[in-house]
């Protein structure tokens, strides 16, 4: 994904990610990912705005019996349950990357 931002020459002017759901938590991946990132994406940076972003879950996602009745959960929808592991990585991996 890091590759097509910049193919698309984003990373060139100042940028400030507005992101919603399940966006925030792939703009957070992007820019937590060093070694698919380059500098010129993550110094553009400017801010972030996150709007409705499950940074540590959701408890709708544990309600797996709901989304089996509606739907077949994907492999994404099921790691958002409420502080899953994988979320809670990728929370340490993203806190890591802005402070550096």
């Amino acid at each position: 994904m890091a590759a097509a931002l910049e193919d698309a020459g984003v990373g060139k002017r100042p940028i400030i990610w507005i992101t919603h759901s399940m966006g925030g938590l792939i703009v957070k991946d992007i820019l937590a990912d060093e070694k698919s990132l380059s500098n010129d994406i993550l110094s553009s940076t400017w801010g972030i705005v996150f709007l409705s972003v499950p940074h540590c879950g959701s408890r709708l996602a544990s309600q797996t019996a709901f989304f089996r009745a509606l739907f077949k959960p994907t492999k994404d929808i099921l790691q958002l349950v409420e502080n899953s592991p994988v979320l809670v990585s990728l929370q340490r991996k993203f806190e890591k990357s802005i402070k550096d």
